[in-house]
C-alpha cells in the first residue's frame, strides 16, 4: 500500500524474465486498505472476516454516501511507475470519451431489446478474465473465492451461450479454456450437460468444428459415467446421495438445499466410475431433463464428427430418457413433472419446509 493507493510488480506472463509495475491511485484516501495473502483472503477481509496478510492482493475499502463519485487512475510499465493523481474531472472525460468509441464499435441498439443487449455486454465484459497460462480470455461471474470450482461448473455454460451474443469469439474461447483445464465437473451432473448444449450451440451458430473435436471425447467419458446413478436400470437416473446434512442435497444440479431432496434415501452403490458418493431412490426430473439434453448435444456432435454408432447410441438413450419421463414421471393430477420413488409414490416439490 502507498500513498493512499496501491503498488505492485509482478513477473511478465509471457517473459518471465521481465518484470511489470503497476500503481492504482484514487482521488479520495480509501476508509481502508489492506493487502493479503490470496484472493480469498481479500474477500474475507472486505466482509468482516478473519484474513492473512501478504503480498498477493490488496484492496481499498470505501463506504460512500449516495451519489459520491470516486476515481483512480491505473497505470502498467515496465518499470516502477511514480505516483501521479489526475484530477476526477479529467478522468471522468476520459472514460467518457472510451465509453463512446466502444458503443461505436459494439453491439448496441435502442428500446428495451437494446438495453438488454447493452447490459448482457457490459456484465460480460465486467465478467472476463485471461488465462496466463492458455493466454486466451474466458468469462467467470464475480470473484466470490470460486476459483476453478466456479469455472467448471454448470453456471459457466451459460457464461459461454451469454458471451455468444454479444462476443462470438470470446465465447469460444471460454469453451477451449475450460476443455484445456480438463473439462467440466463431474460432482455437478449438469455440468457435462450445459457445457455439451453449449458446444453443441456454438458449433450451430459459428460452426467450429475443431471446438467439437476437443470437447467430444470428453464430454463422451463425462456421458457414459452417469448411468451408476440409475439405481434400478430402468434408463431414468436418481439422484446421488448428498450426504445426511439435507442442506447438501441437491448440490448434484446446482439446487443446493432445495427440499425436493429432505426425504429421499441413501441406497449403497455397487461398482460405479469411482465416485464415492452412493445412490438414492429417488427419480430426479431435472436430472433426467440434463440427461437427455446431453444425449441430444452428443448425438448432433457425432453426427458431425462422422460417428454413425455413437448417434444412433445417444439417440436411443434420448428416447428412453423421453419416453420415461413422459410415462413414469408425469402427474396427471397435478399437470406436473414430478419426482418419483421406484415404489411408485410421488415426491412433490415443498416450499414449506
Amino acid at each position: 500500500m502507498d500513498d493512499g493507493g496501491v503498488r505492485a510488480s509482478s513477473p511478465g506472463v509471457v517473459d518471465p524474465a521481465r518484470t511489470g509495475h503497476f500503481r492504482l491511485t484514487p482521488t479520495v484516501a480509501a476508509g481502508s486498505a489492506g493487502a493479503y495473502a490470496s484472493a480469498p483472503d481479500l474477500v474475507n477481509a472486505m466482509t468482516g472476516k478473519p484474513a492473512a496478510p501478504g503480498t498477493a492482493a490488496a484492496a481499498l475499502r470505501y463506504d460512500l454516501r449516495r451519489n459520491q463519485t470516486v476515481t483512480f487512475t491505473a497505470q502498467v510499465a515496465d518499470r516502477p511507475v511514480p505516483s501521479a493523481p489526475r484530477p476526477a474531472a479529467g478522468i471522468l472525460r476520459d472514460l467518457d470519451t472510451a465509453k463512446a468509441r466502444l458503443a461505436a464499435s459494439q453491439l448496441r441498439g435502442t428500446g428495451p431489446a437494446g438495453r438488454a443487449i447493452t447490459a448482457m455486454r457490459d456484465a460480460i465484459a465486467l465478467n472476463t478474465n485471461y488465462d496466463e497460462v492458455h493466454r486466451r480470455s474466458f468469462v467467470m461471474w464475480g470473484l466470490g473465492g470460486g476459483g476453478d470450482w466456479i469455472f467448471t461448473g454448470w453456471d459457466s455454460g451459460w457464461d459461454a451461450i451469454t458471451a455468444a451474443a454479444v462476443d462470438p469469439a470470446l465465447a469460444l474461447d471460454h469453451e477451449r479454456d475450460l476443455f484445456d483445464s480438463g473439462g467440466p465437473r463431474y460432482d455437478q451432473a449438469n455440468a457435462g450437460a450445459m457445457h455439451a448444449y453449449a458446444v453443441w450451440r456454438l458449433y450451430r451458430d459459428f460452426g467450429d468444428r475443431a471446438l467439437v473435436e476437443q470437447a467430444y471425447p470428453v464430454l463422451v467419458a463425462f456421458f457414459d459415467k452417469l448411468v451408476e446413478w440409475d439405481v434400478n436400470r430402468d434408463g431414468l437416473l436418481e439422484s446421488p446421495y448428498g450426504g445426511d446434512r439435507v442442506g447438501g442435497r441437491g448440490n448434484h444440479l446446482g439446487l443446493d438445499d432445495s427440499p425436493q431432496y429432505a426425504n429421499y434415501q441413501r441406497v449403497a452403490k455397487t461398482g460405479g466410475s469411482g465416485d464415492p458418493r452412493d445412490n438414492t431412490n429417488l427419480t430426479d426430473v431435472a436430472l433426467n431433463s440434463c440427461y437427455a439434453l446431453f444425449a441430444e448435444a452428443l448425438g448432433g456432435m457425432a453426427e458431425v464428427l462422422g460417428e454413425p454408432a455413437d448417434q444412433q447410441r445417444f439417440a436411443r438413450v434420448r428416447d428412453t430418457v423421453r419416453d420415461g419421463v413422459n410415462t413414469l414421471l408425469w402427474n396427471e393430477e397435478r399437470g406436473l413433472y414430478l419426482n418419483r420413488y421406484p415404489d411408485g409414490t410421488w415426491n412433490p416439490p415443498s416450499t414449506t419446509d
